[in-house]
């Protein structure tokens, strides 16, 4: 079964997250089929499991993503004759009816697989999320090559166990552009395209500067949705991503799991295993730190960790196999003491993070009661002046109590003064008189008239009313000599 040449061109232009490897394998199988005619495919419904037929245990669907990813199956059907390949789209309709399956618990994604075309990879990653939303459990295991829309898809589970011969990576996304005109030339033909729209018929055309940018810029978006989907998937900002893996480099095993690209070293087999025995998934079990044995710590790193996988291999913080739990004699009391001590350990470290939280919370009310303190202030000294709001802001008195505490004591200010009017103009000798100077007497350098009476310049204000309850005009005009001179002072 053969492919028609036209399918393989309209692939290459499409925007791909599909490893290089696999296209150079793609573009030679096209270049020997060269000539051959395709046959036609069958329907692609012979092709499609049901969903009973993704059952491999109670409550458990493996969902199998093998060959070259696409969002419809039916123009690949003779391309890999030798597997089973349904696309993207279907596979996202086929995960949502295992949502709904209420006796699924657990969605397994074998990915063999070195991704392929952007197209459809996006809704199967949402509809793998939407999985993990809705309260499956969702297991990727790179099986043992998942690339580019692999990763993609696999990013999405909450879980990622890849074996330590595995590899995985390769974010990223390119298209090709074909400049057949020497091919048209070759037969005698010179193709000129007319266009309207500066970027139209760029497939048909030489690219220019301006057009490859324009196909960056195309790009460049479908890389950032790739980049995105990991970000949500592993729960990293995008930039993180980017640092970490964004160069679309390939990691072993090893590499990916310090990474945090992937979860842990094993094989599907392992994860299967796995959930029958009721650990969900979880390949590796966690023993204490190794210490010193040399048998379990050949570097003697005090931090180093050991994990035991479902076959009862012992391995190394790197995934490198460095014994097996059957030549081990383990002691249940160590065991039963050393979990005994992780449940100490986190009690302890729930109460000292409990005990942080109060601190940050009572230091953050005083912060606000400070902050309060000195908005009164400021309002107390706009409403009465310094002086008063500090005497105010002591007795811890609102701005409405200050503002009467100053109207009272102007009134009793006023009150005082009434009071030592009266007393002066009544003559009441228990008053001191004022301590007139003999200046207030007279008026040197005044005119003549005034001068030979001094006290003329103030008969006119003695007759009003200002002059009452003064004995005499020389009285008055002594009090007013010594009123301009206090004002002078």
């Amino acid at each position: 079964m053969k492919i028609q040449s036209g399918s393989f061109l309209q692939f290459l232009a499409e925007p791909l997250c599909l490893h290089e490897s696999v296209l150079q394998q793609l573009f030679v199988q096209q270049m020997a089929d060269k000539g051959h005619v395709a046959e036609k495919a069958d329907s692609c419904e012979d092709y499609l499991p049901t969903l009973d037929e993704l059952i491999v245990a109670d409550g458990v669907a493996l969902v199998p993503i093998h060959g070259v990813m696409v969002k419809r199956s039916q123009i690949w059907h003779g391309w890999y004759s030798s597997r089973v390949i349904v696309g993207s789209d279907h596979w996202s309709v086929m995960i949502h009816d295992l949502i709904n399956r209420t006796d699924i618990e657990t969605l397994v994604f074998d990915l063999d697989t070195g991704g392929g075309q952007v197209a459809g990879t996006e809704r199967l990653g949402d509809a793998i999320y939407k999985a993990r939303m809705a309260g499956k459990r969702t297991i990727a295991v790179c099986n043992e090559f998942c690339a580019s829309a692999g990763l993609w898809a696999a990013s999405q589970c909450e879980h990622v166990v890849i074996p330590a011969t595995g590899s995985i990576g390769s974010l990223g996304v390119y298209t090709i552009h074909m400049d057949n005109t020497k091919a048209w030339q070759e037969y005698g033909l010179e193709k000129t395209v007319i266009h309207r729209g500066k970027y139209k018929g760029l497939d048909e055309r030489s690219l220019d500067a301006d057009a490859k940018a324009d196909l960056q810029r195309f790009i460049d978006g479908k890389y950032s949705l790739f980049v995105d989907a990991v970000a949500r998937g592993r729960g990293l900002s995008s930039e993180e991503v980017t640092k970490r893996w964004g160069e679309s480099q390939l990691y072993t095993g090893s590499e990916a799991v310090s990474s945090g690209l992937a979860d842990e070293i094993g094989t599907l087999q392992d994860v299967l295993e796995s959930l029958r025995a009721g650990r969900g998934g979880r390949v590796s079990i966690l023993l204490p730190p190794a210490d010193d044995d040399p048998e379990t710590d050949p570097d003697g790193d005090d931090n180093a960790m050991v994990k035991i996988n479902a076959t009862g291999q012992i391995l190394d913080a790197s995934g490198k196999a460095v014994g097996n739990v059957s030549e081990l004699q383990i002691d249940a009391a160590g065991v039963t003491k050393y979990f005994a001590a992780q449940t100490g350990e986190l009690i302890d470290s729930a109460v000292k993070s409990a005990k942080e939280a109060a601190e940050l919370t009572h230091k953050a009310a005083l912060a606000e009661h400070d902050k309060s303190r000195v908005a009164q202030l400021d309002a107390l000294v706009t409403a009465v002046g310094s002086e008063k709001a500090v005497i105010a802001f002591k007795e811890n008195r609102s701005v409405e109590s200050a503002k009467a505490g100053l109207a009272d004591d102007l009134i009793a200010q006023l009150k005082a003064k009434e009071e030592e009017i009266a007393k002066l103009k009544a003559g009441n000798a228990s008053t001191p008189a004022p301590k007139f100077t003999a200046t207030d007497a007279g008026a040197a350098g005044k005119p003549a008239d005034i001068a030979a009476n001094p006290d003329t310049e103030f008969a006119a204000d003695y007759e009003t009313k200002a002059g009452e309850g003064f004995p005499s005009l020389t009285a008055f005009a002594a009090y007013k000599r010594f009123e301009a001179r206090q004002a002078a002072k």
